[in-house]
This record gives C-alpha cells, structure tokens and sequence, in this order.
C-alpha cells in the first residue's frame, strides 16, 4: 500500500532534517579535531545533504499539490485517467526528482569512499579506492545522460502525456528500475570496502566486530534501495494503473535511502563530540582507530633506522609495557607511591629523547 500524504511530508522532513543533524555534528567534530579543515569529503557529503533537501522539497509540492500520497484517479466505466493535467506535472515531477536523486547518491557514495582513502593505507586498497570512484562518476555519467535524452533533444515528450512518452521516449521506469539495482550493487561494494584493511589490523576482535557495525550502519539505505526495487517490479508485474501510489513509494523509499547514507557516511568521523561528552563508546573507539590510520598515512614516508635508536625504543617499549601491565597497581598507589611512579615514567621519556637527540647530533657531524 502506498504511503499517505501524512507519511510522505514525514520521510521529506524528517530525514533531511536527521541527516542536516547529522553533518552539522560533522563539522563540529573537524573543528575539534582538525581547526575548522574542510575536506573534499566532507564538501562532497555538505552538498549531498543539499540534494537530500531538494529532494524532500519536491515530495513536499508534490504532496501539497494531491500528486504524491494520492491514487490515480480512472474513469470506472472507460478506464483512462480522469486528471490528465495532473498526470502532466507527475510526470515533470518523476523527471526532476529522478535526475536529482542521481546526483545526490553519486556524490554521497563518492564522498564515502574518499574518506576511506584518509584513514586505511595500502597501495592495493588506493587502487581500489580510485577504481571505485572512476565507476561512480561514469555510473552518473550514463544514468544522467540517459535521463536527460530520453526522449531526444525533447524532454518535454518525457511529460507531455503517457502515450507521448511511449511513442517518442525510451522507458524511464526501466531506467528507473536498471538505476535502483547499480544503485544497490555499488552500495553493497562501498559497504565492503573497509572490511578486508580493517580486519587485517592487530586489534581484539569484538572491537573489530564493532568499528565494523559503525560502518556497516549503510546497510539501512541498501535496505530502503531493495524495498523501493520489490515495489516497483511487483507493480509493473501486475500491470499497476496507480502512478500516483507508484511514484509516492519510490519518492519516499528514495528518500529513505539516500537522507540514512548522508547519517552513514558522517557517523565515523564523530569521535571528537563523543569524547567531549565522556561516554567511552564503539565511536570513541572508532575515533581513536580514524586518528592511528591517519599518523601511520602520514608517517608512512619517514623511517627510522640505526642499532641505538633500535635498541633505546626497544627498551623504551619495554618499559611501558610493564608500566600498562601494572595498570591497576598504579591505580592504587597514593602519595609517594604514585609521585614515584609518574617520576620513573618521565625519566623513561627523557632518556629516550636524549637518545634520539644523540642520534641526531652523530647524523648531523657524518
């Protein structure tokens, strides 16, 4: 059953407003971490949350004008449609969105897999990441050209009345329905992405089984892609005379779909509004490993080589070793005990910096 128009202004207000929430926390969290840096993914997700917008302002009209969350309307004696006019701007409304809702998950998708390329490393996986974005953007390219040229140079055919569209347009609903199923295939394969580099990392395994959940939260817009997919072959199956009720559905799902992958695609990079508020949590954790993937990226370029260093940073991590496995003893150590303890913890720093700076002098003199 199609929505009512009280469930189509919900989903057009309510999800763009989830996922405005959503970057808004965003970009607090760079702020904090980074001072005010703006990516190029985060760019990318500001504009698909824009899209997210425009596409609940066209089911909000839609609704407003009996167009969405209605049925069509047909005479019960000659079958045909007894609101042509309004049939006219459902189709011009089928048209816009659908060009909208291609750019919107292109952009959202690409701005996902740019952010993993700023936390895993590997040439293999940068391939891959590259691969994946040259997909997306001819993925557009091809769905939106042949959107755009449907019906030849003339789009208005697309709209002017169904008999039109058949005669002079390619089919848009298989269009429609060849778009949802790559919409999905790239969605499962973007959701796949971090696993293989993630699960390869020296880390406990309920924590990996965790961070994996955060990203894999996407898997409520590849559900919304697979309900809207159902729906509409199930209706052309059965030869639906009910647009209106098709359309509403496919606004709505579309809706789903995309405002709950703007929510995925910002929810790794929270970690700083979670540690500000003290709750030690999976996105805490997801921060701390976002931070460690970004200084081994960093760092990856600059090696550290000679016995010396080798050996002060061997004992070096020796030392801590046993000062972390001492944990809870230090936690209960009060006064001197804990005075002494911190003294011999700064005297280990001291010692290995000299240590380097040792190094430093001896690289300098040669």
């Amino acid at each position: 059953m199609p929505p009512s128009p009280a469930s189509a202004y919900a989903a057009a207000v309510l999800l763009p407003a989830l996922s405005t929430f959503s970057v808004i926390l965003r970009w607090l969290a760079r702020r904090r971490q980074e001072k005010v840096r703006v990516r190029l993914d985060d760019v990318l997700i500001y504009i698909g949350m824009i899209l997210v917008w425009t596409l609940g302002i066209m089911v909000i009209a839609g609704t407003g004008m009996g167009l969405v969350g209605s049925h069509t309307r047909l005479d019960p004696e000659t079958g045909m449609d007894m609101d042509p006019n309004g049939t006219k701007r459902l189709l011009q409304l089928q048209v816009a969105f659908f060009i909208v809702e291609r750019w919107a998950f292109a952009i959202i998708k690409i701005s996902i897999v740019i952010f993993y390329r700023s936390i895993f490393v590997g040439r293999n996986f940068a391939i891959a990441t590259w691969c994946m974005i040259s997909l997306l953007i001819a993925w557009l390219t091809a769905f939106f050209l042949s959107l755009a040229f449907a019906c030849g140079t003339d789009i208005t055919q697309s709209w002017n009345s169904p008999q039109s569209a058949a005669e002079n347009c390619l089919n848009i609903s298989l269009q429609q329905i060849a778009f949802t199923v790559s919409n999905l295939i790239t969605g499962v394969m973007i959701l796949a992405m971090p696993l293989v580099p993630l699960w390869r990392l020296q880390m406990a395994w309920r924590r990996k089984l965790a961070i994996s959940g955060i990203f894999m939260l996407g898997i409520v817009s590849v559900g919304a892609l697979v309900a809207e997919l159902s729906y509409v072959y199930a209706e052309m199956e059965k030869g639906s005379s009910n647009p209106n009720g098709v359309m509403t559905m496919c606004f709505v799902l579309s809706m789903v779909s995309a405002g709950t992958a703007v929510i995925a695609a910002c929810l790794p990079t929270l970690g700083p509004i979670v540690t500000q508020i003290n709750l030690d949590s999976t996105m805490s954790g997801l921060y701390s490993f976002v931070r460690r993937s970004s200084s081994k990226k960093r760092a990856q370029h600059s090696e550290l080589s000679g016995e010396t260093i080798g050996s002060e940073v061997a004992g070096h991590s020796s030392c801590s070793g046993e000062m972390a496995s001492g944990g809870k003893s230090l936690e209960s150590m009060k006064g001197r005990d804990v005075i002494h303890a911190r003294t011999t913890v700064e005297v280990i720093h001291s010692r290995a910096s000299a240590a380097f700076d040792e190094r430093g002098e001896d690289a300098a003199i040669v």
